[in-house]
């Protein structure tokens, strides 16, 4: 079954990159997996304004860049936060039904100066359900050093699934990586990284349930995009668990993407929860 699976969706990459004007395949060299060249795809937000993570377009004067963007700097739910782990008020798993349906699947990989990314060619193809609610995982994005912190710890790496539903309302897991092992398993992803700034062209498949570790607790709140138009109304999942990469699939993200953490957000009056199994 697995040989068959796969057969598919290398036949769906041929398509896709025919249909987009390329006639084969290229195995990338040194890959364990195969990887596909592309035409560059857009980012699921518009830019409305240039932006960016330093200088006179960076964080501190995104609400002044366009009108957009206003909820930058004057909403009262924005992300990233600092999660403090102790103080979190606590939700029994029971009370949240929270499943994955995540499969293997291609997606192209970018790098947008800012954000690398991977976006999903078969949006229905991975599913998070939240009490009945479904969202589709539209977008992989990594931001160095991480976005999140927790007990005002920051990782070198922190990686975004960003799901979205029927109503375009977005949920959003967390997952941050420390320095440690070379995870195989991923070994292919980093294999599709640009070597120096600007779009990757390139497709990968890969099961997106590898990104995330055993949940045995979550932290969730609610928040925003950690991007301009810092759109608010985004449930965050964030796990206090890491995974482990080696320091040269650290150091290979951080060549394309410098640092690209929006800084950390008042908590204001929201409530942090830790959801336990």
């Amino acid at each position: 079954m697995k040989e068959i699976k796969r057969a598919c969706l290398l036949a769906m990459a041929t398509f896709l990159i025919a249909s987009l004007g390329f006639s084969q395949s290229v195995l990338a060299e040194g890959s364990e997996g195969q990887t596909f060249f592309y035409k560059e795809q857009t980012l699921l937000t518009p830019i409305e304004a240039e932006w960016s993570y330093e200088g006179k377009n960076g964080p501190d004067y995104w609400e002044t860049l366009s009108k957009e963007y206003e909820a930058c700097g004057k909403g009262e739910t924005q992300s990233p936060i600092d999660i403090e782990t102790e103080p979190a008020s606590k939700l029994d798993g029971a009370d949240l039904d929270l499943a994955f349906d995540y499969n293997e699947t291609i997606y192209s990989v970018e790098d947008h100066d800012e954000i690398f990314q991977a976006n999903s060619f078969d949006l229905d193809n991975n599913t998070l359900t939240l009490d009945d609610e479904d969202y589709r995982l539209k977008q992989i994005a990594l931001h160095t050093p991480s976005e999140h912190t927790i007990d005002g710890e920051e990782y070198p790496l922190e990686i975004q699934l960003v799901h979205e539903n029927e109503d375009e309302e977005q949920l959003v897991i967390s997952v941050m990586a420390e320095e440690g092992k070379e995870d195989k398993v991923l070994k292919k992803v980093w294999m599709a990284l640009p070597k120096a700034d600007g779009v990757a062209n390139r497709a990968v498949d890969f099961d997106a349930s590898e990104l995330i570790p055993e949940l045995d607790s979550l932290y969730t709140y609610e928040g925003s995009i950690t991007t301009p138009p810092c759109t608010e109304n985004v449930t965050w999942f964030v796990s206090d668990e890491p995974i482990s990469l080696s320091d040269e699939q650290i150091e290979a993200v951080q060549k394309v993407s410098s640092e690209n953490n929006r800084p950390i957000q008042d908590v204001n009056k929201r409530d942090i929860l830790k959801v336990q199994p």
